[in-house]
């Protein structure tokens, strides 16, 4: 929703830091990252994610995600013939 575009918050902020990550939001027992992946003329293609249990997936871990996942989302876009800029903060 929010490189569709949504206004407010958290939006603005998943805008600004290019991803979004989610510690039990939709299950409480799954933590995730994601980043947007865009196509030619910069359009929203989707996202991609890195998920799993928190029995096995926890904070510091996902942090350390944070730089690979942009990366891959950049190449992703890049590769669809989008703006690899619009990833990078």
């Amino acid at each position: 929703m929010a490189f569709s575009g949504q206004p407010g918050e958290p939006y603005e902020t998943i805008r600004k830091n290019g991803y979004h990550i989610s510690f039990g939001e939709r299950d409480p027992e799954t933590v995730g990252i994601s980043a947007p992946v865009f196509g030619a003329g910069d359009a929203l293609l989707g996202a991609v994610t890195l998920a799993g249990p928190r029995s096995r997936v926890d904070e510091p871990f996902i942090r350390k995600m944070i730089e690979p996942l942009l990366r891959a989302a950049a190449d992703m876009t890049e590769a669809f013939g989008g703006s690899r800029g619009l990833l990078q903060s």
